[in-house]
């Protein structure tokens, strides 16, 4: 028995694909075609660069801690490019 991996289309904005890698619990996707075939891969590194700072994804509360792993974050992305609080 096998299950249906997450995947993406092409068409996909980046705040979709970011609530995809969510619900998934995954940090990358491949991107496939209408025909199944792998044209790419996402990963939430590429969603950092293009998503803006002062807005969190759907689904997401940018007052609470974010868990990975074994370590937490706190905060929104800062002014500055700084990306955790009081991270550079």
């Amino acid at each position: 028995m096998s299950t249906q991996a997450a995947t993406a289309s092409p068409d996909l904005d980046p705040a979709a694909l970011a609530h995809r890698m969510t619900e998934a619990g995954v940090r990358a996707l491949p991107v496939v075609d209408a025909d199944g075939s792998l044209v790419g891969i996402v990963t939430y590194r590429d969603l950092l660069r293009v998503l803006p700072a002062d807005k969190p994804s759907p689904g997401s509360r940018a007052d609470e801690p974010v868990q990975s792993g074994n370590r937490s974050v706190r905060g929104r992305r800062g002014e500055g490019g700084t990306g955790a609080t009081g991270c550079p």
